[in-house]
């Protein structure tokens, strides 16, 4: 499904929180060991519109903590296509990264990813876009 985004900017100022966020020791210590982050680093995207925003200047938030059962909306403001790609968090092991989800996200368009933790399950996932090479993180929480 794709939206001109036009007047789209607002909404990542609605409905995001920082600061103290309620988050399993699971999920906390999977973030910290994958990333250094605490999840008062990230952004609560749980209650109101969950929306990832890829920019030329990067991904913003670039750590997003979502619900399994949300609708994730990806914003490419750039004016190139984008791939945004969800993997595996980088290991010590230097084990293959796995991909978890493709989403090819036209110039100047939204896609939403339904049910986001039914393409990736819960867990602590690197997010990229391929062209743009910004990096984010995104917590997905049961």
């Amino acid at each position: 499904m794709r939206f001109a985004i036009a007047g789209l900017v607002f909404v990542l100022a609605c409905g995001g929180s920082s600061g103290e966020v309620d988050l399993p020791d699971t999920y906390r210590e999977q973030l910290h060991a994958a990333t250094g982050h605490e999840p008062s680093d990230c952004t609560d995207l749980r209650t109101g519109d969950a929306v990832i925003t890829i920019s030329d200047n990067g991904i913003a938030p670039d750590c997003a903590i979502v619900g399994a059962a949300q609708n994730v909306s990806i914003v490419n403001q750039q004016s190139i296509d984008d791939t945004w790609i969800v993997a595996d968090p980088p290991t010590q092991l230097e084990l293959p990264r796995h991909t978890r989800l493709v989403f090819e996200v036209p110039a100047e368009t939204t896609e939403i990813v339904e049910r986001i933790g039914d393409r990736v399950g819960a867990g602590v996932w690197v997010c990229y876009g391929r062209e743009s090479r910004h990096q984010c993180q995104v917590v997905v929480v049961p």
